[in-house]
């Protein structure tokens, strides 16, 4: 399959990680996502000032609106 050209819009930050797990259902359960694979959740290690923190992402291919993804 060819890459399809786009760019990752971030939806939703979270410093919990149970958060972030409802957050991504919601999205599959209310038919926001129906392509879990054009989800990608970034995890950003924390370091003694910086706790670990979570964000969701959507793949927007070129060409559709802003938000309709």
């Amino acid at each position: 399959m060819a890459a399809v050209p786009g760019h990752w819009e971030p939806l939703f930050s979270t410093q919990v990680q149970s958060e972030m797990k409802e957050y991504i259902h919601r999205l599959i359960a209310d038919g926001e996502v129906t392509d879990p694979e054009t989800l990608r959740i970034d995890q950003f290690c924390g370091r003694l000032t910086h706790p670990t923190s979570y964000r969701v992402s959507v793949f927007v291919p070129d060409g559709v609106p802003h938000g309709s993804a």
